[in-house]
Formats: C-alpha cells, structure tokens, sequence
C-alpha cells in the first residue's frame, strides 16, 4: 500500500503509527500519513491498527482531492470559491460509510455554524449509557 501510495502522490512519504496505552495495554493506535517534508497529511484513531491506518490514509486522500480541486477551475463548479472548505468532503473504502460520514461532516459544520456564527445555544446533557 505503501508503494503504491508513494506512486500515486509524490509527496506521501510513510505512515507513523502511535499506540495509545495505559500502564497496562494498548487501548488504541494514532495513526499519521505524512509528506516527505514531514507535514502532517491526514491522521486517524482506531481501537484496530488497520482501520486507523485506513483512516489516515483515507484523510490524506480527501485533503489531496480537495486541494486539487480548489487549485483548478473545478473550484468555480464546486462552489469552493465561494466556501473554500472540506466540510461535507469524505474520501474512503466503503460507499455507503463514505456518504454518511460526508453528511456527517456537514451536518457538524451547520451545527457549529448554529453555535458560534448565530449564537444557538448548545446546553450541556450528561449521557449515563456509554
């Protein structure tokens, strides 16, 4: 995956992967795509290894797309002259879970924008079941 990452986007230059442990045992993985100058291209947290690296990898994608579209006449299309952002922007390996978290991606902005550009309250609710 790797390589073929690299021959695809030139500046991919590896994944660092990061265990999120306690004292006792690793709970979860970080997981960071980086550039061959070292940025940061897209990252992910999972309890499994694989999807975290799916994740980042995925992140890398949707920024690589986006930024490509805003650097052509597609921006015009796309209405990213108007709102240059990713919001609503999802890259992945499976359809349906890549249209619903792109909603979700959206529906997180407009909320955001509810909170803080209109100034909606957003009261806090303590949640007894996780």
């Amino acid at each position: 995956m790797i390589d073929r990452l690299r021959e695809h986007f030139p500046s991919f230059e590896d994944l660092i992967e990061t265990p999120l442990a306690n004292a006792r045992h690793a709970s979860g993985w970080h997981v960071t795509a980086r550039s061959t100058d070292r940025r940061t291209l897209g990252s992910g947290f999972h309890s499994d290894l694989q999807k975290a690296r799916k994740i980042a990898v995925a992140e890398f994608i949707e920024r690589s797309f986006f930024k490509g579209l805003t650097s052509n006449q597609d921006s015009t299309e796309w209405g990213l002259h108007e709102f240059p952002s990713a919001c609503g922007f999802a890259a992945g390996f499976d359809t349906d879970n890549t249209r619903l978290r792109s909603t979700f991606e959206g529906l997180e902005r407009w909320a955001m924008a509810q909170w803080i550009d209109e100034g909606c309250p957003m009261p806090e609710r303590k949640v007894d079941n996780l």
